[in-house]
């Protein structure tokens, strides 16, 4: 029997909410056959930091028996010490990272001893124009590149096109998980968690952070329940925002609403849910919304497309590629503006109008009662965008980076007289 190959995975703690520790979670359990796990997990809080053998609940989970998975809780974004420690102690055969770039610089600095050993692989996102040049040393350190979208692909392929290890693959959405409720059952879960049976629920499940546009969002319904809607219309009409409403890199959404839009008919759900709570949510929904300025890729509608509902999105990033028209708006930007920090020098910020997102969930209100999803599973098949796809396709990529891998040789100074 063979034993097993280990997988260090660098990226938020699985047991986290984000997108990225969704992605995360989604890898291992997937592929926790084949391959023994161990993950430096980013955002711990705590003041001592623990390491947690999660395998019991792993073979739990997964029917998989001889489990291997263990947390290495980490604050931040770790350090170059902490991983040299990890490594020592579980001596992985490869390390697979995810998130922005700006976070591993840390990383970076010492990819020469890394790779003297084992491979570094990246599972790449990157959200706009214009490709960034300031990343060629960052993927000439990688030995597999993973581009979640489309434009991460091109982003890759134009900053570093003699790369010979880089591929385009989508995140994934598990179907198990997020599904089509029937219209009993949504209209119950309506009644019970909206207080009535409206006919047009718009839902906002993202982060409070600027990116997101959730001041956007909420500018948008309100010019749609304000302008366009008769009195009687107005009563069958929510506004539905799952969000950190007081989130310190945020706005006081309570404030924005209780100052700017007291008329408008919003319902708020600012507490952690689980999988199965989002699932019933996005079925009582009508349509989800993303207009986001920047997004990698926006897992959210892909998310809503799996539970047949509806969705409008920004064409930026990772949104354009689940654009379909048979039950999808999508809004163009109106404004291009150019933003960057020290990390980040330069990528554009995709702006769309408050006007042009009131249009188009005037034209997705109007569309509600035709609007067909019942080929989604062919949508989703056909672009790659089931979990077991992305997961399948990393699980085939990580085992030929291993096999192919030559080791890189030691730096040797000379002295120059």
């Amino acid at each position: 029997m063979s034993v097993k190959k280990k997988i260090l995975l660098l990226s938020d703690d699985i047991r986290l909410t984000t997108g990225v520790a969704n992605i995360s979670k989604r890898i291992l359990l997937n592929t926790i056959g084949s391959y023994d796990w161990v993950q430096m997990a980013m955002g711990c809080n705590s003041p001592e930091p623990n390491i947690i053998d999660i395998s019991e609940s792993i073979s739990d989970l997964t029917n998989v028996k001889n489990c291997y998975a263990r947390l290495y809780e980490t604050s931040g974004y770790g350090d170059a010490q902490r991983l040299r420690n990890i490594v020592n102690q579980e001596s992985p055969d490869a390390i697979l990272h995810m998130t922005d770039p700006h976070r591993w610089k840390w990383l970076y600095d010492i990819e020469h001893e890394i790779r003297e050993k084992i491979p570094l692989m990246y599972y790449h996102v990157w959200d706009n124009t214009p490709f960034p040049k300031y990343l060629k040393s960052i993927y000439k350190s990688c030995d597999w590149i993973g581009c979640i979208s489309k434009l991460t692909q091109q982003c890759v392929n134009s900053v570093y096109p003699e790369h010979s290890n880089f591929q385009y693959i989508p995140h994934g959405v598990d179907t198990r998980v997020f599904y089509k409720q029937n219209a009993d059952t949504s209209k119950q879960h309506r009644i019970g968690m909206l207080g009535e049976d409206y006919s047009f629920v718009v839902f906002f499940n993202n982060t409070n952070i600027h990116r997101k546009q959730l001041l956007l969002t909420i500018e948008s319904f309100s010019d749609f329940y304000r302008n366009k809607l008769s009195a009687a219309e107005k009563t069958e009409v929510m506004l539905l925002l799952h969000t950190d409403v007081n989130r310190a890199d945020g706005s006081d959404i309570n404030k924005v609403l209780d100052d700017l839009y007291p008329d408008i008919p919003v319902l708020i759900s600012d507490k952690l849910v689980s999988d199965s709570v989002l699932n019933t949510m996005y079925n009582l929904s009508h349509l989800t919304i993303n207009v986001a300025s920047n997004e990698g890729f926006g897992l959210t509608t892909l998310e809503s497309v799996a539970t047949e509902t509806p969705i409008l999105i920004s064409n930026t990033g990772g949104l354009s590629d689940q654009y379909n028209s048979e039950w999808a708006e999508l809004i163009e930007p109106s404004v291009k503006s150019m933003v960057g920090t020290q990390q980040t020098p330069y990528i554009y910020s995709d702006i769309c109008s408050a006007a042009d997102v009131c249009e188009g969930i005037y034209t997705m209100f109007n569309r509600r009662s035709s609007i067909d999803m019942s080929n989604k599973n062919e949508f989703l098949l056909n672009n790659n965008f089931i979990d077991t796809q992305m997961t399948s396709a990393i699980e085939n990529s990580i085992t030929t980076t291993i096999e192919n891998f030559k080791p890189r040789g030691r730096f040797k100074f000379n002295k120059v007289v």
